[in-house]
């Protein structure tokens, strides 16, 4: 594993070396969950990036949408916020804590809004840990396959060379591989990071 002896270890390639496609993209049915968590990463001329996640009776988190859009204001990503609520009801949203305006139009919708923790070595081994296998096998995150830009990031996302934490990698956002018409997630954590705000709230984890 990455994380040994107290310490995130860089062995090369990316950092969630644990997150395989076959695994962790698997389809769900929206009545395996007993309640759902929302997290937002702010963005305007970058991506921003909005993930709802459900979970099961058995504390299993599954990313059930992801929404990710660059070029909108703090009270648009509020607004599309506010309509996943109505469908998913969830029991918290998580916002990017360094975006205060964001989180005073979640407030204003009267979203229940709770503060994420935005340390990136303790959430990122949050994260990792939830991708390995549990007792049974399975591992207690899994994302719906529908989902487009976190399983990239989560592919390209690459160790820091100096410190115990991931980093995006220094390709330019919004780059495509020309062979395949998929975007390129290097450069990119926007749904990474949605994602680490998101595990921080659960209680529990």
């Amino acid at each position: 594993d990455r994380y040994v002896e107290g310490k995130w270890v860089s062995f090369g390639g990316a950092f969630y070396d644990n997150f395989y496609r076959d695994t962790h993209m698997v389809h769900r049915d929206f009545g395996d969950f007993v309640r759902f968590w929302a997290a937002v990463d702010d963005g305007c001329v970058h991506p921003a990036c909005i993930l709802i996640a459900g979970e099961d009776g058995d504390g299993r988190i599954h990313v059930v949408q992801e929404w990710y859009e660059r070029g909108h204001t703090h009270g648009e990503i509020a607004d599309v916020a506010e309509r996943l609520h109505e469908h998913y009801n969830c029991e918290s949203w998580a916002p990017d804590p360094s975006a205060a305006g964001l989180r005073e139009e979640l407030m204003r919708r009267s979203l229940p809004v709770v503060d994420a923790d935005n340390d990136r070595y303790v959430t990122s081994r949050l994260l990792y840990d939830a991708l390995q296998p549990g007792p049974d096998g399975s591992p207690r995150l899994t994302i719906e396959p529908t989902i487009r830009m976190l399983p990239l990031e989560l592919e390209s996302i690459e160790p820091h060379p100096t410190k115990n934490e991931p980093r995006k990698t220094s390709t330019a956002d919004g780059s495509v591989d020309p062979r395949t018409g998929e975007p390129i997630a290097g450069g990119m954590d926007h749904a990474h990071d949605a994602l680490r705000y998101l595990l921080s709230a659960i209680p529990g984890m």
